[in-house]
């Protein structure tokens, strides 16, 4: 008995559709897509890199100073500071710091002691300072650096990827009772 709903169903005898083309069609989705990622990637790691370079470079700075201030006196201890960020290089550019001559408090380059026997604490001194047994001789070394894009033109998403900008701090000291310069974590201006 045939009935309205008796019809055969047969998965097997239809044809399948023809897919050519459709990896075509996922190539020229994904590789755009890839690329973007891949020059974030690479934007980020060079902008981490120059961050470890920029810090380094101001970590020696301050180091170089501080063992300098120790030998020859302030003048020679804010050219040491210039000169060793001069010689070194964040993001393939040169490390530019300001002698700060004036030993202003925001300067580049300050000098100061160190205070406190829990955390330390460095302040800046406008006077010469003089070693004398106690006394902890610190230097202060900032700088500012620009890291730009390897995206041509600088910008990529509407400006969402660099220029970057980085910062670095570093402060080292030297106790007068003996003993060779050394970093130190220290709050201060």
């Amino acid at each position: 008995m045939i009935g309205p709903c008796s019809h055969r169903l047969d998965f097997g005898s239809s044809r399948p559709r023809p897919r050519r083309g459709i990896a075509g069609l996922w190539i020229l989705i994904m590789v755009p897509a890839l690329a973007t990622m891949l020059i974030f990637v690479a934007d980020v790691g060079r902008v981490w890199q120059a961050r470890l370079e920029l810090q380094t470079a101001v970590d020696g700075a301050a180091l170089a100073a501080v063992r300098e201030y120790n030998v020859n006196g302030e003048a020679a201890a804010r050219q040491a500071a210039v000169d060793y960020a001069d010689a070194n290089f964040a993001g393939g550019l040169s490390v530019f710091v300001d002698p700060n001559v004036g030993n202003a408090p925001s300067g580049d380059v300050v000098l100061g002691t160190i205070t406190g026997a829990g955390p330390l604490v460095f302040t800046d001194s406008a006077t010469p300072l003089g070693c004398s047994p106690g006394t902890r001789i610190a230097v202060l070394v900032r700088a500012e650096h620009q890291i730009f894009s390897i995206v041509p033109g600088g910008s990529l998403l509407g400006g969402l990827v660099g220029p970057y900008p980085l910062q670095a701090r570093a402060i080292a000291q030297f106790d007068c009772n003996g003993g060779s310069p050394r970093l130190v974590l220290a709050t201060g201006p």
